[in-house]
């Protein structure tokens, strides 16, 4: 699962470290990837997900930028 941003909703980049890696999907799991307080991140997000030989899959994806 990865995160790509957009100035404009349309020309999207990957967001710098925020990816979750491979994750097992025959366990339950949970993780939280944080990003520097100074990183840009512009206006548009969207989430990213390869599944690999999975033909389908259930999860909660959430973006939160502290002040």
């Amino acid at each position: 699962l990865s995160v790509d941003d957009s100035a404009d909703n349309s020309s999207w980049i990957a967001l710098s470290g925020a990816t979750s890696g491979s994750i097992a999907c025959n366990v339950r799991s949970a993780g939280m990837v944080a990003v520097g307080n100074a990183d840009a991140v512009r206006r548009y997000l969207r989430w990213q997900i390869s599944l690999g030989t999975a033909t389908s899959v259930t999860f909660v994806s959430a973006f939160m930028r502290a002040f």
